[in-house]
């Protein structure tokens, strides 16, 4: 019996443990890509973006989104493992 009950807080020792590695992870990733982010906007508010191509444009407003929903996914991912 003690055996057990060992083993399940062995457990339920290593599960918290990869949860804040896991935790580290993700709040790194948000991190850099908040980072990211912060340059593309400050570059897309530069008057000089505005003399780029409309295409070139475009794709920074696409990279941009993309970030966004990214940095959503991984903010959701953060909550989850807060719980």
């Amino acid at each position: 019996m003690k055996e057990n009950a060992h083993g399940e807080r062995k457990k339920e020792k290593a599960a918290a443990q990869k949860r804040l590695r896991d935790l580290d992870k993700v709040t790194a990733k948000i991190e850099v890509l908040e980072r990211d982010l912060a340059s593309l906007n400050e570059a897309m508010s530069e008057p000089e973006f505005f003399q780029l191509s409309s295409e070139e444009q475009a794709r920074s407003y696409d990279e941009a989104r993309q970030m966004e929903a990214s940095l959503l996914e991984l903010m959701e991912a953060w909550e989850a493992l807060e719980e």
